[in-house]
């Protein structure tokens, strides 16, 4: 028995399973439970710490709904806040529960020894506002985004790549996967067997569709061991051994027992001749003769629709005169009746052949995804699963439930096997562990996405693991008080029946009762035309008609004419403010009184089909209405239906029949006489053809997206939709469009391909696919059509359902049967039989109940429901809660099944919308106080001549400057892709043969010089720094040292390196030169400090590597920084001064390497400058004429105000003068120089670095 549940009594702790009906307020009472997991509320019955949103879980199902929660929680922390910070006697109709919650928040706190209440209640509105603000971290995502986060921040426990592109569909690797299968198994098969394969596959495309439904469940079919050629000879073998005796049978025993019979019959006039004459009984047998004779497998009988087949074989026996002479016990007739059934019954390799291909197809999908790096949102929830049920799934599961020690999942109900296996694994549920929380919301009356893999038989399953933690909401929150009467008293009343309402009852066990809700509204709501209330739950009742029987097209015509009547009389009333949507108190006063609106009228169907009768029947009436569904896919448009014709003629545009096809279109606006004229004079056509041939060479030119732009302004398409109802759609259909396939057009080959692509989506849409989900911006404010599938969770004022006794009945071809057992295992089935059809079909009707019960759980103030007594009704849903079989008064039983009677009427009124010409007032843009930024680096100062230019010590050698780079990784990244194809001029060119030989210590000289090399060098020594090395005895040498040790395994990734750049001739040497470098001893020396070092020597802790910075500016003039710091470094030497600009945003840059050595941190940067042919030429005097030619000096000083502000934020006590090392620019090329090792060393003054912090921060100066 379920406990209704209190938000403010509900325990924290262990697992449960909360039942919400619809309308309860299943939200509502989600985000105030997780107000109270952040403010640890509820005592005893709290959770053991108080958390913050990334420790709590949240799941649901879709993308839109995780959005919608994670804004409904956040505002539920941020009212709350304020009603804590709030004075009570001030606020207005405070939330009752939160003003509960407030109260209970000063009791346990002075339960706790707290007196002080103000200062309880801003400590626990700081804790709100501080989850508050944690939303956008809040760990609130569909089940497929948390197990991708989960396989990634597990990657060594789940054993799942690092990086895996995670795909929203598989339609065309699943499509490749079935082209590869016939490719392998069908198109070498001889014609023969070819053909019999292709009466069960029509084509890839059609073995992908029937195999898209295998693939989950394939676990559950057999793996045939044989290729699909020798099923098929297996079969025919095995189909043989059956036919052969049964031909002979039939040509030697039953047919002349069958004649004997019906001749002595005929004699003695037992039956009516003219009902079955000699024409009509030679007619069958001949055919069956024929058959005996031939190598088919059945006659060329149509066993369902012959009359006279029927009547021979004593199926039909109202011919008959004479009762006693009807042959019962002949042989002929008895093998006639038993024929159909036993060739049904005939050995049939389909079975095998799909099941071979779902196995292959799903191991070869699996192989294309792993070649390239993809996976599946299925294959999240596989590949997670899989993980946590490994060896090392115990540890996975601990770090997992230590990460979100609370889960909440919303909409448990459409949770399949995988989904819940994984919770239990994490949660242990029927432990119920108060160490953790694990709770499921959900509604098993409102599971219907078996379609989707959604298993009601999970959730019972979770129902039984939480055996006495059952909770329930018995509010209904969104309908009229006595329009949740009417549902209550029709479910209620079936809930009767011996298997309950929602077929799962079972003797005096039920585990999904129909529990009666209550009104959570105490104001009525209801719809009021002319003054008058409509009833809350009306009835279109059409029973059998008397003279025969209610055939289902009459039933469809006459309802959706009603039903369109009905809405147009509403929204015709409405825009004569006759009809209204009215809240009133118990006592009759009216609170608020809504013009209704078309926006506020839904119409529930099943399917497209349905959709479009009600559709037709509104826009007969100029009702302009939408249709939203689960399914909805642009390429099932009409709009894509005419772009395919148009695309067709541009592609052909000699192909006179495309050409007229597309002219005659209806959306390109050409009358009678124009299409005339076409066919009169050959200048109109011809103008014609040149116009489609231009467009042509556009589609070449410019792609399909121009083309389909040309048409909308030389056909004026946009001019004319827009004036028809619904050419806003359709304009909004033929730009997206148009926008798909030029995105499709970048990966494949010619226009045919194009339109090959656009009329395989038309025929098999990937409705999955969001891109190709309709936009509906332009849509919002039409009546509503709606699947009742897209309707779940939605709420509308007025629902119509005028197909609610539709049902489809499972049939034999309805191929997979799934089916579950009594313990509700799953079992599936590729061949039908009369026992698997029923169970089947039991299933079917008890999703389609729950169906129902979603569809009649959606109105707010007022529905209509059709009912009518055709074929197959009392099958349905509402036919079941009726219990239609069982009387022979339907209307008598609507009525007291909550029902109101309706008379279905039918008038020629026609809604014509009122254009207002009223505008709003256009509002300006209130823009502020804002101020153009942007993202800056130090080349972005330009510099321009010398100031005093005597004073700069002259070179004498020619200098290569190398590039400054603000992203080196990006560059690095660009150079690894040029494997093979370096450009000509960067090759390096050949030694020349005068020179002495290449050694470590020339290298440097004769390595070339330019960006491209500057860069490599960068990259050379970027990868050194990151270097490992792993001896035997497990001891790991890290950095620069790893490549001073014995590392055979570095210095051949080193080798590949130079290899793949083609500089492999200077490999050795390098790699001598770059041992060498790494153990220099550097001397750094200042006015404060002297210091040596050895790259060798730092561990990785030391370094950082191309040290990423952004430093925020503010109205910064170039050239005040420049003064400052030409003012304040190298003893005022004339160098270039910077050009007018302003630094305004941020100040981006990376610095080679920061190190740290004895407490003082360095900038290091590499330049690869060639300053002359030997050692001797990097002197200080040439690397500072380079320091000044390039403003490197400039660039060291702002890279020292990043590490200045960088530790002053992070580091104790700092200093600049004891902390800070200074700038060591090394000039690569001259490391062997005796006197300088090719060291550029400086420290400018703090009260430099200070002067500029506070400069860049827009301090003035």
């Amino acid at each position: 028995m379920s406990q209704v549940l209190s938000p403010l009594h509900y325990p924290l702790q262990g697992s449960a399973l909360i039942e919400a009906s619809a309308g309860t307020g299943k939200t509502y009472t989600l985000a105030m439970l997780y107000v109270r997991f952040v403010l640890q509320q509820g005592g005893s019955l709290a959770y053991k710490q108080a958390l913050l949103p990334p420790n709590i879980l949240v799941v649901t199902f879709t993308r839109a709904a995780t959005k919608e929660l994670r804004e409904r929680i956040r505002q539920r922390l941020v009212e709350t806040a304020m009603l804590f910070r709030a004075d009570l006697t001030t606020l207005k109709s405070p939330d009752p529960l939160l003003v509960q919650l407030r109260d209970a928040v000063i009791q346990e706190g002075l339960a706790a020894g707290h007196t002080d209440q103000h200062t309880l209640l801003m400590s626990a509105a700081y804790k709100l506002d501080m989850a508050a603000q944690w939303m956008d971290e809040a760990s609130i995502s569909t089940i497929h985004g948390w197990c991708y986060r989960m396989l990634k921040e597990h990657a060594f426990d789940s054993g799942n790549l690092f990086q895996q592109e995670l795909i929203e569909s598989e339609t065309d690797l699943l499509q490749q996967a079935a082209e590869d299968y016939w490719r392998h198994f069908y198109m070498h098969l001889p014609s023969e067997e070819l053909e019999h394969v292709l009466s069960f596959f029509h084509s890839p495309r059609d073995t992908h569709k029937q195999v898209l439904n295998l693939l989950e469940q394939r676990h559950l079919l057999s793996k045939p061991t044989q290729a699909p050629a020798e099923l098929i000879a297996a079969t025919k073998q095995q189909k043989e051994a059956v036919l052969t005796p049964l031909k002979e049978a039939w040509r030697s025993q039953y047919l002349p027992a069958l004649q004997a019979a019906f001749e002595q019959a005929n004699k003695a006039k037992a039956y009516k001749a003219t009902s079955l004459n000699k024409r009509h009984i030679g007619g069958v047998v001949d055919k069956l003769l024929e058959w005996t004779a031939n190598e088919e497998d059945a006659p060329d009988l149509d066993f369902d629709k012959s009359a006279s087949f029927k009547r021979l074989a004593l199926l039909d026996t109202s011919i008959w005169t004479d009762e006693t002479a009807i042959p019962w016990a002949n042989e002929g007739c008895k093998a006639l009746a038993e024929l159909p059934q036993q060739l049904a019954s005939l050995p049939c390799p389909l079975s095998d052949l799909l099941s071979h291909a779902t196995h292959w197809i799903a191991a070869r999908l699996a192989l294309l995804k792993k070649q390239q790096s993809m996976i599946s949102n299925q294959d999240l929830l596989d590949a997670l699963d899989k993980a946590l049920h490994s060896e090392r799934g115990e540890r996975l599961a601990a770090a997992i439930r230590e990460q979100f020690p609370v889960a909440l999942v919303d909409e448990f109900q459409d949770t399949d096997p995988v989904q819940y296996r994984i919770f239990n694994r994490i949660y242990n549920i029927a432990e119920s562990s108060p160490d953790h929380a694990f709770f499921m919301i959900g509604d098993p009356k409102q599971a219907i996405y078996a379609f989707r893999g959604a298993d009601i038989y999970t959730y019972l399953e979770a129902k039984k693991a939480t055996a006495g933690r059952h909770y329930t909401l018995d509010h209904n929150y969104r309908s009229a008080p006595a329009l949740i009467q009417s549902v209550n008293t029709l479910f209620a009343q079936a809930d009767k029946h011996d298997q309950g309402a929602f077929l799962f009852k079972q003797g005096n066990e039920n585990p999904i009762p129909f529990v009666q809700v209550k009104p959570g509204k105490s104001n009525h709501l209801w719809l009021e035309l002319d003054g008058t209330p409509y009833a809350p739950m009306l009835a279109w009742v059409m029973p059998a008609a008397d003279e025969g029987t209610l055939t289902k097209g009459a039933f469809e015509e006459t309802i959706s004419e009603a039903t369109a009547t009905e809405i147009t009389k509403l929204l015709i009333a409405a825009q004569e403010k006759r009809a209204w949507l009215v809240e009133a108190c118990p006592e009759g006063e009216v609170k608020e009184r809504q013009q209704l609106a078309p926006a506020d009228i839904a119409v529930l169907v099943n399917n497209r089909g349905e959709a479009d009768k009600v559709r037709q029947a509104l826009q007969d009436k100029g009702v302009a209405s939408v249709y939203l569904s689960e399914k909805n896919s642009v390429f099932q448009s009409d709009a894509a239906t005419l772009l395919l014709h148009l695309l067709r003629a541009v592609a052909e545009p000699y192909n006179d029949t495309l050409l007229r096809k597309a002219l005659s279109l209806p959306a390109l606006g050409l009358d009678l006489q124009q299409l005339d004229a076409l066919n009169r004079d050959e200048l109109v056509w011809e103008r014609r053809v040149q116009q489609f041939v231009q467009y042509h060479w556009d589609w070449q030119q410019k792609g399909s997206l121009a083309v389909v732009h040309l048409f909308i302004k030389d056909f004026k398409l946009a001019e004319r939709l827009l004036q028809q109802p619904g050419g806003e759609r359709q304009m909004s259909d033929l730009l997206h469009l148009a926008e798909l396939l030029q995105k499709a057009s970048a990966e494949l080959d010619g226009e045919q391909a194009l339109i090959r692509y656009l009329q395989e989506q038309q025929e098999s849409p990937d409705e999955n696919n969001e891109a190709q989900q309709l936009r509906l911006e332009s849509d919002s404010q039409l009546v509503q059509v709606v699947t009742v599938h897209k309707s779940k969770g939605l709420e509308y004022p007025l629902v119509f359902l005028p197909f609610a006794t539709h049902c489809r009945v499972t049939k034999k071809n309805d191929v997979p049967l799934k089916v579950h057992n009594e313990a509700g295992e799953l079992s599936l089935y590729l061949q039908a039989t009369p026992e698997r059809l029923k169970q089947a079909d039991h299933e079917r009707l008890a999703e389609d109940i729950r169906k129902l019960y979603v569809a009649l759980t959606r109105a707010s103030h007022c529905q209509w429901v059709g009912i009518g007594a055709y074929k197959d009704y009392d099958l349905s849903a509402m036919g079941y809660l009726l219990n239609v079989a069982k009387t022979n008064n339907l209307e008598k039983q609507v009525t007291q099944a909550g029902f109101t009677l309706a008379e279905p009427t039918s008038s020629d009124l026609v809604f014509e919308k009122v254009i207002s010409t009223t505008f709003k007032p256009v509002e300006l843009p209130q823009l502020g106080n804002l101020t153009n930024w942007w993202i800056a680096s130090y080349s972005a100062i330009q510099f321009e001549s010398v100031a005093e230019s005597s004073q700069l010590p002259m070179a004498t050698n020619t200098a290569t400057p190398d590039r400054d780079t603000s992203s080196p990784r990006d560059e690095q990244r660009e150079e690894e892709v040029k494997v093979g194809a370096v450009e000509p001029e960067l090759i390096p060119q050949p030694l020349a043969t005068n020179t002495q030989p290449l050694s470590k210590l020339n290298v440097m000289h004769h390595f070339p010089a330019g960006a491209t090399w500057g860069t490599l060098l960068h990259t050379l020594l970027e990868w050194a720094a990151v270097q490992e090395f792993r001896q035997e005895d497990t001891l790991v040498t890290k950095g620069f040292a790893a490549i001073v040790a014995e590392n055979e395994k570095s210095k051949a990734n080193f080798f590949t390196f130079c290899q793949r750049r083609h500089i492999d001739e200077y490999a050795e040497a390098l790699w001598g030169w770059l041992l060498d470098f790494v153990q220099i001893e550097w001397s750094l020396a200042s006015e404060q400090h002297s210091d040596s070092l050895r790259l060798s020597a730092l561990s990785p802790e030391q370094v950082a590597v191309e040290l990423e910075f952004m430093l925020e500016s503010h109205q910064v003039s170039t050239q005040s920084l420049d003064q400052l710091v030409r003012r304040h470094t190298l003893n005022q030497v004339a160098r270039p001064v910077a050009q007018a600009n302003s630094l305004n945003g941020l100040l981006k840059g990376f610095i080679d390497l920061v190190a740290e050595h004895n407490g003082r941190y360095y900038v290091i940067d590499w330049k690869s400058n060639r300053l002359g042919n030997n050692d001797l030429d990097y002197t200080q005097e040439a690397m500072l004429q380079q320091v000044l030619m390039h403003r490197y000096d400039m660039q060291y000083v702002l890279y020292l105000v990043a590490l200045h502000r960088l530790l002053k934020a992070r580091l104790p006590n700092y200093n600049y003068d004891t902390h800070v090392g200074g700038a060591v620019y090394v000039f690569l090329r001259g490391m062997h120089g005796h006197l300088t090792s090719g060291l550029f060393y400086d420290k400018p003054p703090k009260q430099l670095i200070e002067q500029l912090d506070a400069l860049l921060q827009g301090t003035a100066l």
